[in-house]
């Protein structure tokens, strides 16, 4: 994608602005050193790219109930739960009671800040089986390009939302592993032009891989032309036969970010690592240094709008939350402990949020961290993580709890979490603008209403308590019958005008496992953008 002088210039004028802040950060992160914890040495190793041929599909792919089946059973074999957390005594869970007042309730608009869509799509199944019921989009934008992953292929439009194309990522890349299936996930670097594409692959007895695909520039992505590298577990020195899940993307200012699960072949956990990669290299499409960590916790859930430092979370037990902390300029991946509220354990199969037809979208919430971000202002940098929490103690329902800090010191700041007494919050994704405003999307579900896709925002138009201004995107009119629904949900700045934000969702109109699930995407904002909206997007 070719940027305007302008839009150069005020690149330049951000990269400027985050280079005072490495002064800051490094005495922030000399303040901390008496009480860091450093995990173990870095490891590198260098990969060289495969190309693809380029092309797109007019039409989503046709798939038999064969491959349906095939493809709904692998589901089940991956988003494996963690080892169950250390919980606080049962007497002591009174505290972690909504506060009166806190409760969430729909839409809270403000003048001028009035909550906006701009645009707002939802892919219809084409055929039966085209959509898994866990559906899990993920998204990212560059002007009028918007590419769109979920289960189990991808879209891609060149007109803002208006028009799609396909492509097939059983088809796009070569066979490996026990084949692709079938977490995916999208993410646009705006500084070097880079459209991201991971996939994950299924298991086999030696293990398996990642397959980070990217594409250069918008004649490259428009044309569906991607260059990519396999991370496989070999490479990242896992042993034989264990293997990757969970996989996340997260960007600071010079490295893409990878974080996954480890799992050995009972599915067991093992540790989680974390991998990165220079953006610079990754750019030239040549030969690249991938670097990872391991770590001893379980699901580490790095942060959005990261900086000179990216910051990671993982929870230790329902009172204690670890960071980790990993600067651009360092290779020394450093954790940090700290106190929060308590909440209750939701251990997988726990939570209940029952929809009309008696099924249970909520069956497959666990504990993992679900979203971080980084926000950074006039008073200081501030880091937030996010996860979904069962009903008890106080609160009827599941819903979204959280977790703010200051960056100076990580103080303990504050709880934004997002309930209501009628019906469940669960999962959360966010992003961060150019304003330093978080955008979320979440889902809701049960006191008699089927799921519905929700996005918000976290900005100085809303008032607290609560925090988030939130407005339902799509209804759902059904439930899957297999009770399960997808975690992974992503919330992106708008590219290039940086402050709006791009959502993606989905909604389910069947009960049956497959071929109902639309996945979905939404423009939204707040009215005082609406002028980078009519600039940025060709209608």
């Amino acid at each position: 994608m070719i940027l305007s002088p302008r839009w150069r210039k005020r690149c330049m004028v951000v990269l400027v602005i985050g280079s005072v802040g490495v002064t800051v950060d490094g005495a922030i992160q000399s303040a901390w050193s008496q009480e860091a914890q450093t995990s173990s040495a870095p490891h590198s190793a260098s990969l060289a790219p495969t190309r693809t041929a380029p092309g797109v599909l007019s039409e989503p792919p046709q798939v038999s109930a064969a491959e349906i089946a095939w493809r709904e059973a692998h589901m089940k074999r991956v988003n494996l739960p963690g080892p169950p957390l250390p919980e606080a005594p049962a007497a002591t869970l009174a505290a972690g009671a909504p506060a009166p007042g806190t409760e969430t309730g729909g839409p809270q608009p403000n003048v001028p800040g009035t909550f906006r869509f701009w645009r707002a799509w939802s892919n219809s199944p084409a055929n039966a089986g085209s959509e898994s019921a866990i559906n899990e989009p993920s998204l990212g934008n560059a002007g009028r390009l918007i590419f769109e992953t979920y289960n189990w292929y991808t879209a891609l439009s060149t007109n803002g939302g208006v028009t799609w194309s396909f492509i097939n990522p059983y088809t796009k890349f070569p066979a490996a592993d026990g084949g692709f299936c079938c977490d995916q996930e999208a993410l646009y670097d705006p500084s070097r032009d880079l459209m991201f594409w991971l996939l994950q692959y299924i298991k086999t007895p030696t293990g398996n891989r990642l397959r980070v695909a990217m594409a250069r520039g918008e004649t490259n992505l428009a044309a569906g032309s991607f260059y990519y590298y396999d991370l496989t577990t070999a490479f990242l020195g896992q042993g034989t036969g264990n293997w990757l899940d969970y996989p996340h993307l997260a960007l600071s200012n010079n490295f893409l970010y990878l974080t996954v699960n480890v799992f050995n072949q009972s599915d067991v956990w093992v540790r989680t690592i974390i991998v990165r990669a220079s953006l610079d290299q990754l750019r030239a499409g040549g030969t690249t240094t991938f670097t990872w960590w391991n770590t001893s916790n379980f699901t580490l859930t790095p942060v959005q709008g990261a900086r000179e430092v990216m910051y990671l979370a993982s929870h230790n037990s329902t009172t204690s939350l670890r960071i980790f902390s990993l600067a651009d300029g360092s290779a020394t991946l450093s954790s940090f402990d700290r106190a929060i509220p308590v909440w209750t354990s939701t251990p997988r199969g726990s939570a209940t949020c029952t929809t009309p037809d008696g099924n249970n979208p909520c069956a497959r919430l666990d504990h993992r961290i679900n979203s971080g971000w980084y926000t950074r202002s006039a008073s200081g940098g501030e880091i937030g993580f996010l996860w979904t929490v069962r009903e008890g103690s106080g609160f009827p329902f599941p819903y979204v709890n959280s977790a703010r800090f200051r960056e100076s010191g990580l103080t303990y700041l504050n709880r934004p979490f997002i309930w209501n007494s009628s019906f469940a919050w669960f999962y959360a994704g966010v992003g961060v603008n150019d304003r330093g405003h978080v955008g979320i999307g979440s889902f809701t579900s049960g006191g008699g209403t089927y799921p519905r896709w929700w996005v918000g925002i976290d900005d100085d138009y809303n008032v607290a308590p609560p925090p988030w201004a939130m407005s339902t995107v799509y209804n759902s009119t059904d439930a899957p019958d297999a009770d399960v629904w997808g975690d992974y949900l992503r919330v992106r700045p708008f590219h290039p005008s940086m402050l709006n934000f791009i959502g993606s969702g989905y909604r389910v109109t069947c009960g049956a496992s497959s071929g109902c699930a639309w996945p979905s995407g939404v423009v939204f904002g707040r009215e005082r953008d609406q002028g980078s909206w009519e600039r940025w997007n060709l209608k």
